[in-house]
Formats: C-alpha cells, structure tokens, sequence
C-alpha cells in the first residue's frame, strides 16, 4: 500500500465531504465498465480541480496525480470482476452504488430530480424465460449478459432492480454495465419485461394505442403474430428483421399473452418524433418547423422524408444521385443521421464519418509521440497519413455513392455529401441554424465579457454550467512516487476552452430540456404509481398505460416549454434576443409519437 502525501489525502477527502460521494467508488464503476486508467483521470480530474485551493485551481496537474495516487494506492487500476456493476433484487436507495451524477459529482440535484430518480429506480423488473430461451438458443447474448440473466432467474425468480444515475444535463441512466436495462441492446431490451403483469381492454385507447405501436415499430399484428412466433428460432437465426428481430418476437408474443390472458408484462416503447426539433420548434415557437415534427395537429409529417425528399427536388450533385434511389432506405440510411446530428450542431465532417460507417478505432500519433484513437475528421486522416488501419463500413448508398474510392478520397467524398445534406436541411429549417449561431454566439460573448463559460437553470431547477476546459489532442505523463515506487501514465492535456463551450451548448442545452421533461413525466408517474423504463426520449409504459404516457407526455412538454424562455438565456450572456414564431403552446396535440 503506497502513502499518498498529505495534499493529496487532504485534496481527495474534500471532494468526498463536500460532494457527499467516494471518489473511490465513482473510479470502481468507471474501471467495472471497461475504462481506462487514463479516462478515470480524464473524468474526474475537472470535479476534483474546483476543490483544489485557488492557487491550483487552473492547474489540472494537481487532481490528475491526486487522483492517479489515490487508484493505485487502492488498488484500482485492473479489477478482476464486474460483480459490483450487476443488477439488485431488492429496490435501492439513491446514490447507494454511485454518485448521483456521473463524472461530475460536484454537480448539486435538485429535489426534483432526486424524486423523479427514486420513483425510476423503483421499478420492478421480470427476466422473460421465452425470450431468455430463444436467445441463448440463436447465441444472440454475450457471456455476461446470459450469466447475469441467469444469475437472477435461479437466486431472485426472475425479479431484479436497477439504480439510476443522471449525466450533468440530467439525462437518466441505469447502472447496469451492459446487462438487463431497458437502456441496453435489443436484444437484451426484448427479455427485459415489467415485474408485474398489466390488463388491457380490447376496446380502450391503451389497447389502440399499443397495436399501432407494434405496427409501426415491428411491423406486428393480429394477422402474422403466430407465424411470427411458429418461426422464432429461424427468424433469430437468420436476424431477419435485422437488429429489431428479438423486438419483433416480443411484439408477438405481447399478443400471444393479451390472447391468452387478456393482460402482459410487456414494456410497450413509444419513440419520439425527432425529439431535438420538436424542443428547438418550441424554444422559437416556429410554427412551420413544428408541423415538421408533429407538434400540431393535422396530417403525421415525418422530417426525415420530408429532408430527402427536399433534396431530392435540389437539382445538385447529390440531390440527382438521391433522386434514384428508395426514398425510405435514404431516409433511413441518410436523412436520419443527418438531421439528429445536425440538429444537435455536428459539423459536416463529424457527419461525413457517420456516413462512412467509421468505427472508430483508429490510431495515430499525436505531436507528443503518444499513440491516440482518432475520433475527429482531421485525425482519421492522420491515421490514414501514418499509415494506420482505418476500417470503414458505409451502409449501401454510400458505397454507391463513393464509388470504389477509399481512404482520404473517401472522406472528401463523404465531406461533400454531408455539406449539401446539411445545407438542405438548413434551407428547409431555417430557424435550426439561426438557434445555432445564435447560442454559439452566446457562449462566445459571454467569455469574452467574463470569462465563464454558458450556463442555464432548468425548469425544474438544475443549473448547468458547461466545462471551461477542453480536451487536446496532445497528451502529458501523469506519475505518483512512494516507497521508491514511481507509477505513471499518459493522459490527454486540457486547456481553457477560450470558446466558452460553444461547441456543445446547443445539443447541451437541448438534452437538458428533454431530460427535464422525463423528469416531469416522471413526477407525474409517482403521483399515478406508474413504472419507469425510458431511454431517454423513448417512454416506456405498461400495455395498460400507453394512453395516459402520451398525455403525461405532452403535458410536461408544455410545462418545460412554458417555463423556459430561450431570450432569457440569450440576455444573460450579451446577446440579442431571437424573434418567434406564432406557435401557441396551447395548440400542441400528440406532440410526441
């Protein structure tokens, strides 16, 4: 056992008293879930750096090494097990395995949110043995996965809970580690039932609600569920519907189960209708944008097809390459990832790899000589230019579209798609890139008049502050000494993020606002002893419940939006106020789904 040096000691037990959360129990989960030595540091060190003494408090060296002192001094660098990521058969307390909010535990949680978590990880869970069977038979599982289903059929009959956490923007996860979540694989998702079985009236709108859900998500009905579920095993096997097949089975055997018994356990996921759009509709109150995305009432648009189609009528390069093609596999292969990352203020490069199907891993050297995962356009091409593998998967129009070409002909190639997807976007949803540069030039103003970085309060009261710091690319040797021992090890360098956050502040900003909306949904559901399983924008509910989901839903929609006001941002950090559009609120209707 190493002796950290008193400032150390003193530095870790003041982020522990004042953030009431080990630090030692927040680098276990992060070492349980697969990261890295380094990426431990890289998280934490920004937490630890506000309760360093003011003189250190803009030198990330000092919580780098408290940090990698107090991991080695544990132990904590390459645990044997992940036993403590598993899931509980009894309902947990909050922040009884975590802090409450990941990587930032500084962070202070409303009482709200702290409601909303604790009615969330309330929920009872039930392992579905048919679908448990079909799936270790097909080999979908990874090994953990089918041990830890296993593990709780034999000791808890199936029952099992899970202890939530939120990201800094309030955004719920559950503490799962890959295993038995509503927040993981569909495949997984597909066993993953409620505890407790829920009628359904075969006249109710729940029960209406529920069929056009497994229509339009499964492609399930009354007339082919007991085909489907005659074929279960060959349908896994040959994965014919893709990574939906273990939904589809499920989606046949809720009706199988509403046949027989008039009831199921079944968790009934409603998807949001491209929930970035429909907050960024609302903050403007643009109402031609809203009809995009389902906020009012009339005809279901769909934005993904009405962005292809839009294009398609362009007259460029792209637009005539499109016009030949199925319209929905564009939609689905193009259109999607292009407006969700565009909305969220991705650059035509980071959605060019996302074209290619890049997988991310990369390498290449940085200035330092350290050896780095390529994750942005401009460092692909540094791998590609050190020789490095980089392994492309493009989805088939973009095979076609790129033509043999490979490399960094590829990457411009893709670049150039992106830049006319993008620029049809705009053109047909203007006000998405006036909200842009609007909060860009938000973040901006404000550094430059005080030096902070933006910030917000939620309608539900949690403050966001974005990181004045950014992550570089160069890299820097973090050591600790003790004993005559010298431990070290290279982490990526910070700087000031001389920006103010603009980068990140508008998806930022926007996932706060539809974190917050779950939160509501969730408050709502406590008073109505309804369970929890979302995945963020996607709200799970009992098959008797699919009806009031959707009103709670739009219901919370309007209160975020009525409570919030975009200019009041706008003002507080030196800049002008944006014009609305003439959208009411009170107009919305089936907002969501």
């Amino acid at each position: 056992m190493h002796k950290l040096q008193k400032w150390m000691t003193d530095l870790i037990s003041r982020v522990e008293c004042e953030c009431g959360i080990s630090v030692t129990t927040e680098i276990k989960n992060m070492l349980w879930d697969g990261r890295s030595k380094a990426y431990v540091v890289n998280a934490l060190r920004k937490t630890v750096m506000l309760h360093c003494d003011d003189q250190f408090r803009k030198d990330p060296s000092y919580a780098e090494r408290a940090l990698f002192a107090t991991m080695v001094s544990n132990g904590l660098t390459s645990p044997e097990e992940r036993r403590e990521g598993r899931v509980l058969f009894n309902p947990p307390e909050l922040a009884e395995r975590r802090s409450l909010v990941s990587k930032n535990v500084h962070v202070q949680v409303p009482d709200a949110y702290c409601d909303s978590l604790a009615w969330a990880q309330s929920t009872v869970y039930r392992v579905n043995l048919d679908m448990l069977g079909l799936l270790m038979d097909a080999n979908l599982l990874e090994e953990w996965e089918a041990e830890e289903a296993i593990r709780v059929v034999t000791d808890n009959d199936g029952i099992f809970y899970l202890d939530c956490f939120m990201d800094f923007r309030g955004r719920i996860y559950t503490n799962h580690y890959g295993s038995l979540s509503p927040q993981a694989n569909q495949n997984v998702r597909a066993m993953i039932d409620f505890g407790y079985e829920t009628p359904v009236g075969l006249c109710s709108d729940n029960y209406n609600m529920l069929m056009g859900v497994l229509e339009e998500e499964y492609s399930v009905n009354w007339d082919n569920y007991t085909k489907i579920l005659k074929n279960a095993k060959s349908l896994l096997a040959e994965k014919a519907h893709g990574k939906k097949t273990a939904g589809v089975i499920r989606a046949a055997l809720c009706l199988k189960e509403i046949a027989t018994t008039g009831k199921s356990s079944y968790i009934v996921q409603q998807d949001a209708t491209c929930s970035g759009f429909q907050h960024m509709a609302a903050v403007l109150r643009d109402r031609d944008l809203g009809s995009l995305v389902n906020l009012t009432s009339g005809p279901r648009s769909d934005l993904y097809m009405a962005a292809t189609d839009f294009l398609c009528e362009q007259g460029t390069a792209v637009g005539v390459f499109l016009a030949d093609h199925d319209r929905k596999v564009v939609r689905s292969e193009l259109a999607k990832p292009t407006v969700m990352l565009t909305g969220y203020a991705s650059t035509a490069e980071a959605l060019a790899l996302s074209y290619l199907g890049y997988d991310g891993k990369a390498e290449y050297m940085d200035k330092s000589g350290e050896t780095v995962i390529a994750t942005r356009f401009k460092e692909v091409k540094e791998a590609l230019s050190q020789g490095s593998e980089v392994n492309f998967y493009p989805d088939s129009i973009m095979t076609e579209w790129l033509n043999d070409r490979t490399g960094e002909k590829a990457m411009y190639a893709a670049l150039t798609f992106a830049r006319e997807f993008q620029d049809a976007l705009f053109t047909l949803c203007p006000s998405v890139k006036e909200l842009i540069t609007s909060i860009k030039g938000a973040a901006l103003s404000h550094f430059n008049k005080e030096g902070a970085t933006l910030s917000w309060t939620t309608p539900l009261g949690l403050f966001i502050e974005l990181s004045p710091w950014k992550v570089t690319e160069d890299t820097h040797t973090v050591s600790f000494q003790s004993g005559g021992i010298r431990k070290s090890m290279n982490v990526l360098s910070l700087r000031p993020d001389s920006m103010g956050g603009a980068a990140g502040a508008l998806p930022n900003l926007i996932h706060s606002l539809d974190a917050c909306l779950v939160h509501m949904v969730n408050l709502y559901r406590t008073g109505l002893g309804m369970p929890w399983a979302d995945i963020h924008d996607s709200f799970g509910s009992t098959v008797g419940d699919v009806k009031r989901t959707v009103d709670l839903v739009n219901d919370a929609f309007v209160q975020v939006h009525t409570e919030f006001d975009i200019n009041d941002v706008l003002r507080e950090h030196y800049r002008p106020v944006m014009s609305k559009g003439d959208l009411c609120l009170s107009e919305l209707e089936q907002i969501v789904f």
